[in-house]
């Protein structure tokens, strides 16, 4: 099954600039990859360009050497409907405030990179805005981060947050 999830960039002008996620949407997976990869405008944009995901990686572009298709993913790469699938009309949608939440019911999450340069989101119910890097702080001291409790690909962006967290603390 999948959580499916818009990745959204604040914009000047009041618009968002986004693109859908259709895999692994849930906070611990693409919020962490967010948060952890993607918070910088650049990057964002750059990953934003690619048009609709199947999923979000670390990486944006692939090995050139190495296949990288539906059926020969590389581990950690972004796997893009147009770029990879081959698929058309794969482009960034432009949306307001008001208009974000319409029409979009079938959307678990909404990650929001804000003016401010900070991850937010909506989860299902698309009422409150949260912070990523809060709720994910929270979480992980609530749960003992194991392969019993997360997947191989949470546990690592987990120990990515751990790390920044701590050279976060240290240049305090």
């Amino acid at each position: 099954m999948s959580t499916r999830s818009h990745i959204l960039m604040e914009l000047e002008d009041g618009h968002y600039k986004g693109i859908y996620c259709h895999f692994d949407g849930y906070l611990t997976h693409n919020g962490a990859i967010l948060l952890n990869h993607y918070s910088n405008r650049k990057k964002l944009d750059e990953l934003l360009n690619l048009g609709d995901l199947r999923s979000l990686g670390s990486k944006i572009n692939p090995n050139p050497k190495k296949p990288h298709d539906h059926d020969h993913k590389q581990d950690d790469v972004c796997y893009a409907y147009g770029r990879d699938g081959h698929e058309s009309n794969q482009k960034p949608f432009y949306v307001t405030k008001d208009e974000m939440f319409y029409n979009n019911d079938f959307i678990d999450y909404f990650y929001v990179f804000t003016l401010k340069n900070e991850w937010k989101y909506y989860d299902y119910n698309h009422v409150n805005e949260r912070d990523v890097k809060q709720d994910l702080k929270e979480i992980y001291e609530e749960n003992v981060v194991d392969s019993d409790n997360f997947n191989a690909d949470e546990i690592k962006q987990y120990q990515i947050f751990k790390k920044k967290q701590k050279q976060s603390d240290e240049e305090m």
